[in-house]
């Protein structure tokens, strides 16, 4: 929570979470009474206090329907699900989306539930994305300047969801794809994952521009590759001053590999120079979220205090 609040003070900013965040996995698990079990402290200790916007996944629904909309309710959280419903009624058990400004850039922020193991916890239905995303994209289009998409779909499907709806300008998803990765461009979607579990936050910098097209920044990738070009630089020199035929396949190696990496760093730059001014660029980083960082004192302080409620009531239970 510190370093969210940390991150929130330097620009306007939105925090949201693809979901898969309340259990380890989608098989269905008992859950004990109260505000003492872990769920609740999830929701408790970070959800609430950071106002994140989360997608409900097939994770999140190990405890039932119930417990959700129960937790909902009682922090409050800001849970989304556009095909999450009532099997009797059809009807959304959570708002399918929430619109944000940010400053005079609206945002829409849509939640999809990606499939569960062993199917929809009892009362409930999780209909496919084809079903819900193409009348709720067509109505959003018009309000939004920004879509974002919190799905816990598997990469596959979050692909074929890109390619249908270039509209949709992020898309974030939860488990299934190594992460930590850096955003991949398909269409005009950027598709993201942070680490799982809390071990890192990922941070996306968007620099609007005017337009919904994406542009990436590529100053930072640049001075990567120039600093590559700049060591590989010094060992030619040093291979060129030795004297041995050994040498001679290494030189040319070095050579080689500098040449590729002076054609990516011309490559980089020429596209910097031609993005038009209108459009949006994009910078990313992952932070690792370790001790190095600090605990933040009333973060830390509730969640001693809920584990401590936690243990209580197990003791009575067992009693």
């Amino acid at each position: 929570m510190d370093l969210i609040n940390q991150l929130s003070r330097t620009s306007p900013s939105l925090v949201v979470d693809g979901g898969n965040l309340l259990f380890s996995s989608s098989l269905p698990k008992p859950v004990p009474a109260g505000r003492g079990n872990n769920a609740a402290i999830i929701a408790q200790a970070y959800l609430a206090p950071s106002q994140a916007l989360v997608a409900v996944g097939p994770y999140d629904l190990a405890g039932g329907t119930e417990l959700l909309l129960q937790l909902a309710r009682q922090f409050p959280l800001r849970l989304l699900s556009a095909n999450l419903v009532d099997q009797t009624t059809a009807e959304p058990l959570f708002s399918p989306y929430q619109q944000h400004h940010l400053g005079e850039l609206r945002i829409t922020v849509i939640g999809l539930t990606g499939p569960a193991l062993n199917g929809a916890p009892a009362g409930s239905r999780i209909l496919s994305w084809e079903e819900v995303l193409t009348p709720l994209i067509t109505k959003t289009d018009l309000e939004s300047d920004l879509t974002v998409l919190l799905s816990s779909y598997p990469p596959k499907e979050n692909l074929k969801i890109a390619r249908r709806f270039p509209t949709i300008q992020i898309l974030v998803q939860s488990g299934h794809a190594p992460a930590n990765r850096p955003p991949r461009l398909v269409e005009n979607t950027l598709i993201c994952q942070t680490g799982s579990r809390g071990q890192y936050q990922g941070v996306l910098e968007v620099e609007w521009k005017g337009s919904g097209r994406w542009h990436h920044d590529t100053r930072r990738e640049q001075a990567r590759l120039a600093g590559r070009l700049k060591i590989i630089n010094q060992r030619i020199a040093a291979l060129e001053g030795g004297e041995a035929d050994s040498l001679d396949r290494q030189l040319a190696d070095t050579l080689l590999a500098r040449e590729e990496l002076s054609r990516q760093l011309d490559q980089l730059r020429a596209q910097q120079a031609e993005t038009p001014l209108k459009g949006m660029r994009y910078r990313n980083r992952f932070i690792a979220l370790s001790a190095r960082l600090g605990d933040d004192p009333d973060t830390a302080a509730l969640i001693t205090t809920l584990q401590k409620k936690r243990k209580e009531a197990e003791q009575a239970a067992e009693d």
